[in-house]
């Protein structure tokens, strides 16, 4: 008699298989977030064609004639789909659950170790030369995802803000969280001071040499840059930014002179020390590694307005030599002369003796 075999083994890996798998649909249900629907078709398709190219980049040209802010933005290889506007509108803050779901994307842990090891192998490294940050490329565009969504909705987005301000602490989703507390623009000054946090970051992930000192530098301009923009709301954080102005990188620099000139603080010091630089760099301002710097020094003497009245000679010595800042000194002194009309138009200098016709002395 030939014995059977045995099945209690196999039905035993089938019972723990389809026990495991119950526990994996659960576990994914529980974690989940709620994907709405809007336009037939839910949330989270209306951003499938969306292709990102690179977040925090700090748009508008200073030597356009204007003075541009120099305001944080993203830009894409491929747009966010024509009716995504109207979708985040429809859905609202409904979709907050799922927008902060993709603003605390990460690489995964296969890519990172693929990378890992092609930047061991030479071989491998040079194919992946044009990819060198695919490991991020994925969690980058759920970021980015987010962003868009936060750009549109603004201050109704937060309530999203405890889930927010942790991650700019994380090198992974600081530039992102930085990017997302300059849409939704909280009014609690603690909320607003912890974007400092990002100032001490020293690791940014997947950068080839690893974590570029330029890409750092980058972010802390671009992070004091976003602290500038909430005015005297960030006026607290005046240490920070005066250290900021020794840094060793001249966007820093510059970056951190707009902070403390937005903030309010210290125009009887900064006035002097902006033109003091401004002067210093007057023979090699032309060069164009010098251009950010010398902008966002001219666009911090603007935003002191009446106090930077002393820095109007300069400012035409600068316009009338200087081909890079041409048109951003001569704008700076179109702002820093329209404060000063708009004082003497709410409390007139009073005229005095003089020889030729016109008003006499005010009684």
């Amino acid at each position: 008699m030939v014995p059977r075999p045995s099945t209690r083994f196999p039905g035993r890996i089938v019972r723990w298989t389809v026990a495991a798998g119950s526990v994996l649909v659960l576990a994914l249900k529980l974690t989940s977030v709620p994907d709405p629907i809007t336009q037939g078709k839910p949330f989270s398709a209306h951003f499938r064609s969306m292709r990102v190219n690179s977040i925090g980049e700090l748009g508008g040209d200073i030597r356009e004639g204007v003075l541009q802010p120099y305001i944080p933005g993203m830009t894409f290889m491929v747009d966010p789909a024509p009716e995504t506007a109207q979708a985040i509108e429809d859905v609202g803050v409904e979709a907050l659950p799922l927008i902060g779901r993709w603003l605390v994307s990460k690489p995964n842990r296969v890519n990172q170790w693929l990378w890992s090891i092609g930047q061991r192998v030479p071989a491998l490294k040079a194919r992946l030369t044009d990819y060198e940050n695919v490991p991020n490329y994925y969690a980058e565009n759920q970021q980015a995802r987010a962003l868009v969504a936060l750009k549109q909705l603004g201050p109704r987005a937060r309530p999203l803000l405890p889930k927010i301000l942790p991650l700019l602490k994380d090198p992974h989703c600081a530039r992102s969280a930085v990017m997302a507390i300059f849409y939704i623009q909280p009014v609690q000054v603690d909320e607003i001071l912890q974007l400092t946090n990002v100032l001490t970051l020293e690791q940014i992930p997947f950068t080839s040499p690893p974590n570029d000192p330029f890409i750092l530098d980058f972010q802390r301009a671009l992070t004091l840059l976003t602290l500038s923009s909430f005015g005297s709301a960030a006026a607290s954080g005046e240490p920070i930014f005066q250290s900021y102005l020794s840094a060793s990188n001249g966007l820093v620099r510059g970056a951190a002179a707009v902070a403390l000139a937005r903030s309010g603080c210290a125009p009887g010091l900064m006035v002097p020390t902006l033109q003091q630089r401004l002067q210093s760099n007057l023979p090699t301002m032309d060069q164009r590694a010098l251009w950010p710097e010398n902008g966002l020094y001219l666009l911090a003497l603007s935003e002191y307005g009446t106090n930077a009245a002393s820095a109007l000679p300069l400012l035409e010595t600068i316009s009338a030599t200087s081909v890079a800042e041409r048109q951003a000194a001569a704008s700076a002194m179109t702002r820093i002369r329209t404060a000063l009309h708009r004082v003497d138009a709410i409390h007139p200098v009073p005229y005095g003796p003089g020889p030729g016709p016109g008003p006499g002395p005010v009684p």
